[in-house]
C-alpha cells in the first residue's frame, strides 16, 4: 500500500517485491475494495485520516 500511496506504477511495484504485475493490481483492487476508496486521492486521504488517529492513540 505504501508504494501504491507512493504513486507507483503496478509495474513497478510489481518489479520491486517480484511478484507479477497482475498480483499488484489484485492486491491494489482488494485494498479499494476493502477500504471503500473509489480513487488514489480517496485512498489516500483515509491512509492520512487513519495515520493521524493512531498518533494521537491511546488518548
Amino acid at each position: 500500500m505504501a508504494l501504491v500511496l507512493a504513486g507507483q506504477p503496478s509495474k513497478m511495484i510489481a518489479a520491486t517485491l517480484g511478484i507479477s504485475q497482475r498480483t499488484v493490481e489484485n492486491h491494489r483492487s482488494a485494498i479499494m475494495r476493502k477500504t471503500g476508496a473509489r480513487s488514489l486521492p480517496g485512498l489516500t486521504r483515509l491512509a492520512l485520516a487513519a495515520t493521524t488517529n493512531a498518533q494521537s492513540w491511546p488518548l
